[in-house]
């Protein structure tokens, strides 16, 4: 792709995951529940440990990749400070390990600094994050200024158009936006390459550590507020991206054992035990693991959002999420919404032939990669069309009306069987867990 054109596709993902960050966010901001919780609307009270634990996965595997930067920026500000002594140190590991001494070391150095800020509440972390925002931005905006000004402006870079032509440049349009949108924001890192010194650079910890190979006081004082920067950022995302988010996600797991701080703590050493280093050497590698991870999470975004949006015209029985037996409106057969996990896998299964050449790297094309180039968007729109399908065709109990959260232990299939038991209808139910108007809209449909 040409550089306009790679442009366009980054701001198409954007536009995109802004939409989907909006519609997968609705159901909190309006219900005042977390993913774990409203998942329980669509798997039923069991099947939702399911995308629950794909999402703590997703966590672990980010979290060791951000710690991975994070030693990266370590290293470029100890360069800076220490001098050659740090920069031209030997590395005594073989190029099995994937991993230099020098890397190794600061990847448990930002390691140490990482794991006592897991123990800080998030809320009162607000105003280094937003120290942290400023200092990344004008990192980004300062490194793209010099990388300009180094190079004597952009080059052939802006003039230089495609190399392919036809349905080979399509496909690779629509992989390259679908790759962004699979790996949400952290596909920016990936997308992005540098032509510096007759080298190309894939990231910019990798540029600021060349850099650093000619340790001028000027370049070590230049990559030492670079590196701060983005020391900072990486701080800021595994706390904030993984760590917090996958620790609350495990606390639904094993909520007798796990709180959200030991959560992020179990999330930080799984991520550390994935060696991650293995995963990040190479800008193709990245790229297909960003894109990757969306042949599994595409489908349950489609059916969270069918669901939430169409099945059930943005209602809810709240207290029936919590409702862990069968009077649960949500509980359907033992426990699990037989459509969900079908139109999940009606999303996988095209995509994983696709899936597994990529992870393989073979040669041979065929048309299940074509499909794979889009998985994203297909994984989404099948499922999401099979699990309404399903919903429309085979609807549950208690599919439409709300209810307000209160305290009980009864949900609403329990507040019908006494109702249809006693000939007095729903309505004249007195019962400990809805009122009577909120049983009345219940019944709405």
């Amino acid at each position: 792709m040409s550089v306009g054109q790679a442009m366009a596709m980054v701001v198409c993902g954007c536009i995109v995951i802004g939409i989907l960050a909006v519609l997968g966010g609705w159901m909190g901001s309006h219900h005042h529940v977390g993913f774990t919780v409203t998942s329980r609307s669509s798997w039923g009270m069991v099947g939702a440990f399911w995308p629950v634990l794909n999402r703590v996965l997703t966590g672990c595997v980010f979290m060791g990749i951000q710690m991975y930067w994070g030693g990266l920026a370590t290293r470029i500000v100890l360069n800076a400070i220490i001098g050659p002594k740090l920069i031209f140190m030997e590395n005594t590991l073989p190029a099995s390990a994937n991993v230099t001494t020098p890397n190794l070391i600061c990847f448990f150095v930002f390691t140490v600094m990482l794991a006592p800020l897991l123990l800080v509440p998030p809320e009162k972390l607000q105003m280094p994050f937003r120290v942290a925002f400023v200092m990344i931005t004008t990192v980004i905006v300062g490194m793209l200024i010099w990388s300009l000004a180094a190079a004597g402006g952009a080059g052939p870079l802006l003039t230089t158009g495609t190399t392919q032509r036809g349905s080979a440049l399509s496909w690779n349009m629509l992989y390259g936006l679908q790759s962004f949108i699979g790996g949400w924001s952290g596909g920016v890192l990936g997308q992005s390459a540098s032509k510096l010194y007759g080298q190309l650079f894939w990231n910019p910890f990798l540029l600021l550590l060349y850099i650093q190979s000619n340790p001028t006081a000027s370049a070590r004082a230049g990559t030492f507020f670079a590196g701060l920067g983005l020391l900072a950022s990486q701080l800021a995302l595994c706390i904030v991206l993984n760590s917090v988010s996958a620790g609350m996600d495990l606390t639904t797991l094993f909520p007798k054992y796990i709180n959200i701080r030991r959560g992020a703590t179990i999330i930080m050493i799984i991520g550390i035990a994935i060696v991650p280093w293995n995963y990040v050497n190479e800008a193709s590698t990245f790229i297909t693991i960003l894109s990757g991870w969306s042949v599994f999470l595409s489908p349950m975004t489609g059916i969270l959002i069918a669901d939430y949006f169409i099945v059930r015209r943005r209602q809810l029985h709240l207290t029936d999420l919590y409702v862990g037996n069968s009077s649960s409106a949500y509980w359907y057969t033992f426990g699990i919404n037989w459509r969900a996990v079908t139109a999940w896998a009606m999303g996988l299964w095209p995509l994983l032939p696709g899936f597994v050449h990529a992870v393989k790297m073979t040669e041979n094309y065929s048309s299940w990669d074509n499909l794979y180039d889009l998985n994203y968007f297909l994984g989404f729109a099948t499922s999401f069309a099979v699990h309404l399908g399903l919903h429309t065709a085979f609807p549950a109990r208690w599919q439409r009306g709300s209810s307000p959260f209160e305290f009980g232990e009864k949900g609403m299939l329990a507040l019908q069987s006494n109702a249809e038991l006693d000939g007095s209808g729903i309505h004249e139910v007195v019962a400990p867990t809805y009122n009577k108007a909120s049983r009345a809209h219940g019944m709405s449909d």
